[in-house]
């Protein structure tokens, strides 16, 4: 028994050698541990999360970025849009003055600002064109996001899970130990 006892007590010193001992506190964002570590975690709650789901996470917040980056295209077409907008409202009021001081000079000016007005109307349907692609791309990568963040809630559970079923299995290795113990002694 107690020859049992001093190897039990051997085999664990290189365990308890190895693993540090780490304390996650209030201030601290993120931690990197490894397998025989012990934390202490003082702050309210904390998450485990393993290197591949970190990883995995990360990719997916680098997609949001991508996305963001082309909202601000969008962002950036739309007050394009709105420029030329207010220029073909310069030229219709250009138009209508010019009707009503110079009727003589209207035939010269009026085709002047036709030609402005087509070029504006070709630049509008262009830029139309290229505003409805964006949509759909936008489109997409909402409905990406979407399925991203429904992933995410379900890594969220499956995590939360895993750590309740470390606990229980911790629990009764535990209680199984202490009785092993208590009959052995």
């Amino acid at each position: 028994m107690k020859y049992f006892l001093f190897i039990a007590i051997i085999f664990s010193i290189p365990i308890h050698l190895k693993a540090q001992k780490l304390t996650f506190k209030p201030a601290d964002d993120y931690k990197k541990v490894y397998r025989t570590d012990t934390v202490i975690i003082e702050a309210d709650s904390a998450f485990i999360v393993s290197s591949v789901r970190a990883s995995y996470i990360n990719e997916k917040l680098d997609q949001l970025d991508e996305i963001q980056k082309l909202y601000e295209q969008l962002s950036s077409h739309k007050d394009q849009l709105l420029g030329e907008v207010k220029q073909a409202r310069k030229v219709l009021t250009k138009v209508i003055k010019n009707i009503e001081n110079d009727s003589a000079s209207l035939s010269n000016n009026l085709i002047k600002t036709i030609a402005e007005l087509d070029t504006v109307l070709s630049t509008l349907k262009d830029n139309n064109q290229e505003l409805k692609a964006n949509n759909q791309q936008l489109t997409s990568k909402i409905n990406d996001l979407e399925y991203l963040i429904a992933e995410l809630k379900k890594e969220t559970k499956k995590l939360w899970w895993g750590a309740l079923e470390d606990k229980i299995i911790s629990f009764a290795a535990g209680v199984g130990v202490g009785a092993l113990i208590i009959i052995l002694l």
